[in-house]
C-alpha cells in the first residue's frame, strides 16, 4: 500500500510474488488501476466452476514453447529448458476464513509454464510454474510476457541473497 501512495499518476505497479502469496486476499485487495500481481499457485483450490485448479488446466494442450535459460541451483546445473505454455482465466470464490466483506470470487488469469520431457534430465525434477494474476492474458506472447516477468523474480532473489550474506564491499 506505500507503494500505491507514491506511484506518479498513470505509472503502473505489479506486484511479483512466489507460492507465499498465494491467497484469496491478495487476489481480491491489491489489484486497482495503478497495481496487479503476479503470483506463483501454491494451493490446488477449488473453482467457481467446481473443478480443482490444477485439474482444468491440465484440460488445456499447451499454446505454445518458450526456451529459457535456468540458472544453476544447489543440486542442479545451469541448462535449458523448453518450457509448454498454457494459459487461460478463472473464477476463483472466497473460502471460510476470509473477511466477508471482500468480493465473493475474483477472476483472474493463469499461465501454466511446464518443462517438456524430452529436457529434464533424469532423476530431475521439472520447472512447473503455475501462475495467476490480474494482467490479461488472452495471447501466447502475453503469456510469455508473464513468464518473463516471473523469471526475472529469481534474478532479484539472487541479488538479495548475495547482498544479505556477503554484504557490499
Amino acid at each position: 500500500n506505500k507503494a500505491k501512495e507514491v506511484l506518479p499518476e498513470g505509472a503502473k505497479l505489479t506486484v511479483v510474488g512466489d507460492r507465499e502469496m498465494d491467497k484469496f486476499e491478495v487476489m481480491a485487495q491489491v489489484p486497482d488501476h495503478q497495481t496487479d500481481f503476479l503470483l506463483r499457485s501454491n494451493h490446488n483450490r477449488l473453482l467457481a466452476n467446481s473443478q480443482k485448479l490444477y485439474d482444468f488446466f491440465a484440460t488445456f494442450e499447451h499454446a505454445g514453447l518458450r526456451r529459457v535459460q535456468l540458472p544453476a541451483r544447489k543440486g542442479r546445473p545451469e541448462r535449458e529448458a523448453s518450457l509448454e505454455i498454457r494459459f487461460g482465466k478463472v473464477a476463483i470464490p472466497r473460502t471460510s476464513g476470509v473477511a466477508a466483506d471482500l468480493a465473493k470470487e475474483v477472476e483472474v488469469h493463469w499461465v501454466e509454464a511446464k518443462e517438456a520431457d524430452h529436457t529434464v534430465p533424469k532423476e530431475k525434477k521439472r520447472v512447473h510454474w503455475r501462475l495467476l494474476t490480474s494482467h490479461s492474458v488472452e495471447t501466447l506472447d502475453e503469456a510469455l510476457q508473464m513468464v518473463e516477468w516471473y523469471s526475472a523474480r529469481w534474478q532479484i532473489e539472487q541479488l538479495f541473497r548475495t547482498l544479505k550474506s556477503k554484504g557490499l564491499a
